[in-house]
């Protein structure tokens, strides 16, 4: 009896399906994960303008300017960085100031005494907005050229 040991091709076609199907599962799961990662970090910067835009209007009594980038090198600085860098988190270059967004853009709309800013977030077709009013909330339709969340 000449028995050779070793797999044959049949079992070796399967183990290889085996780890494919089980690479293919676990990359979903991590690109979810960090999907979910960059929109709680694009809220959490959205939500750190928010308090620099309250800091900004207690020493200017006015939200005019707080979303315009030559004012982030201001004293008391505006929001444009905060809403631009939670904008680049989405793959945005470059924020709406004071124009009509739309649910893919990220934009930053401020008057005298309101202000609105949102981005987009990834995997959905929905914006984080925050506005003047102390909101945060997640919509599915554009803040436009309006100055609140609601």
């Amino acid at each position: 009896m000449n028995k050779k040991s070793g797999f044959t091709l049949i079992e070796l076609i399967v183990v290889i399906a085996i780890i494919g199907v089980l690479t293919t599962i676990i990359l979903v799961v991590v690109s979810s994960v960090k999907q979910r990662s960059n929109n709680n970090a694009i809220k959490a910067s959205l939500n750190q303008a928010r308090t620099q835009a309250d800091i900004f209007y207690t020493s200017t009594s006015t939200y005019t300017g707080t979303c315009l980038a030559a004012n982030d090198t201001a004293n008391p600085k505006g929001i444009y960085g905060m809403v631009l860098a939670a904008a680049k988190l989405r793959g945005l270059s470059a924020i709406t100031v004071n124009g009509t967004g739309t649910i893919t853009t990220a934009t930053c709309n401020a008057s005298g005494n309101a202000w609105a800013a949102e981005v987009p977030l990834l995997g959905s077709s929905t914006v984080y907005c925050v506005d003047s009013t102390r909101k945060g909330v997640t919509r599915t339709t554009s803040i436009g050229s309006g100055y609140a969340c609601s």
